[in-house]
């Protein structure tokens, strides 16, 4: 919002709501647009390209918190792929997890 507001492109909320499901259904309905990680989308949204015009997004951080004595396997393997997935640089093109 704040990088809409700094190159003057109006915007307003869509929908007020915390419910994922309700967000989701504008989404898919092509009613709003929302800024997510690359992989969490649903099937029938699209990407919105650079040719859009809308402004670049600031770079941002993604925090894997475990406690230091998880002994569970899946707990240990689901981490290490989480932590694969996101320590890959960035792509140029902006595509990919943050």
């Amino acid at each position: 919002m704040a990088a809409l507001d700094a190159e003057g492109i109006p915007w307003e909320y869509a929908i007020d709501s915390t419910g994922f499901t309700a967000f989701s259904a504008f989404i898919s309905a092509d009613i709003a647009i929302v800024c997510a990680l690359r992989g969490s989308q649903q099937s029938d949204w699209i990407d919105v390209q650079a040719e859009a015009g809308l402004p670049t997004l600031p770079k941002c951080s993604v925090f894997l918190y475990m406690r230091d004595d998880a002994r569970n396997t899946l707990v240990q393997e689901l981490a290490a792929m989480i932590k694969a997935a996101y320590s890959q640089p960035s792509p140029t093109d902006g595509k990919g997890p943050a």
